[in-house]
């Protein structure tokens, strides 16, 4: 990848970082006041960007549920 695209990157990820950093610090108060319950900077940017998604095949995912419930 030329250096240029890979500094646009990396610029673009900077922006999105401090974006969500900005959305974060709006949800502070109200975490601290308990009307939310408290959210690590590191999970909602998580949460935000798909990070913490399950990529497992639907199949796993719903046997692996009916096994915890006990439906099978």
């Amino acid at each position: 990848m030329p250096d240029y695209l890979a500094f646009l990157r990396m610029r673009a990820e900077k922006e999105r970082d401090q974006w969500i950093h900005r959305q974060w610090c709006q949800l502070l108060p109200f975490m601290y006041m308990k009307q939310l319950s408290y959210v690590s900077f590191q999970d909602y940017k998580d949460q935000i960007t798909g990070r913490n998604l399950d990529r497992r095949d639907t199949d796993v995912i719903v046997n692996e549920l009916k096994q915890l419930h006990g439906l099978e």
